[in-house]
């Protein structure tokens, strides 16, 4: 499986403080446990899944929220960057969930010191409004190479030098 912050710094690598924060469906206050503490950034994941298991947005906004408090408690000065959700073929008819997802979350960006919103829902659609195809690898839902070099492309701005 691809990893969704292919081409993006490491906490190792080409950009040291910052750490990919990688969603496996576990609760996001159960996961932030796990921070280091001097994380200078935190990419918190979109949350399709929970939009695919049939939580409604304004619940997975809330959860949003709650990981902002979370990280705000523990390190008040991170930088915290949400990566938008985005349409997969697969999940084509939940695309109206994760733009609501997607508005409910930058909103509440807006209002939050040190949040930034990235808006990911466009980076896999054609000209014609629907997902590129050849964005996407055979399960029709992780990014292509190419898929992750769109994204990592639209966040790399976001991200301190």
């Amino acid at each position: 499986m691809e990893d969704a912050c292919a081409g993006l710094p490491r906490a190792r690598g080409d950009q040291p403080g910052f750490r990919r924060h990688r969603d496996r469906g576990r609760d996001p206050l159960r996961r932030s446990a796990d921070l280091p503490p001097r994380a200078e950034a935190d990419l918190p994941p979109g949350r399709g899944n929970d939009i695919n298991a049939g939580k409604i947005p304004m619940l997975v906004a809330g959860d949003f929220a709650d990981f902002v408090r979370v990280i705000r408690s523990r390190l008040p000065k991170t930088e915290i960057v949400f990566i938008g959700s985005s349409p997969a073929p697969v999940r084509w008819g939940q695309a109206d969930k994760n733009r609501e997802l997607n508005r409910l979350v930058r909103e509440m960006a807006l209002s939050m010191p040190r949040v930034t919103f990235v808006d990911a829902f466009d980076v896999p659609l054609g000209p014609d409004g629907q997902a590129r195809p050849e964005l996407f690898v055979e399960d029709r839902l992780h990014f292509s190479p190419e898929g992750y070099r769109l994204l990592a492309d639209r966040v790399r701005p976001f991200l301190a030098d």
